[in-house]
């Protein structure tokens, strides 16, 4: 009779394992999964900041189209051309694939682009650029001093 019981308590002991084991596991692919849509969201909202909401809303609204079309349109773009030198780029051809890719014509998508990046600029990013540019500035001036002090 002992022999049978503990049979039986081992036999519950394996199946609890097993239950443990595959409840373990299921929770990793849902932790893999959860990961996965983050990285996509992140890789979705890579180029864009948060203070972008605003002008994104202004534009899907203005242009009558979907804000995640929006984000898609400008996401691409900046994918395209942030990697190379203004002088390596074919913006035609960036904005002719973005184009198809969305189903859009080539208009709107310039339309788009060209409004989220010139004629909606706020104040902090004047500043911001200015400040930028400034600071390029001295340091080159001062690259330039330090070449001349070498020589």
């Amino acid at each position: 009779m002992i022999k049978t019981l503990l049979r039986l308590v081992n036999k519950i002991l394996i199946c609890i394992t097993l239950l443990n084991f595959i409840s373990c596991s299921d929770h990793n692919k849902s932790d893999l999964k959860i990961k996965k849509e983050k990285s996509k969201i992140e890789k979705d909202n890579n180029f864009l900041d948060d203070n972008d909401t605003e002008k994104i809303t202004l534009l899907s609204i203005s242009k009558n189209l979907p804000q995640k079309l929006v984000i898609s349109i400008l996401n691409d773009y900046y994918e395209k051309t942030l990697i190379f030198d203004d002088k390596e780029i074919d913006y035609n051809k960036i904005i002719d694939t973005i184009a198809k890719k969305n189903n859009l014509p080539k208009q709107k998508v310039a339309s788009i682009i060209f409004s989220f990046q010139y004629e909606q600029i706020t104040q902090d990013e004047i500043i911001e650029k200015y400040s930028s540019e400034k600071e390029d500035y001295l340091n080159e001036k001062e690259d330039k001093s330090l070449e001349e002090t070498i020589n």
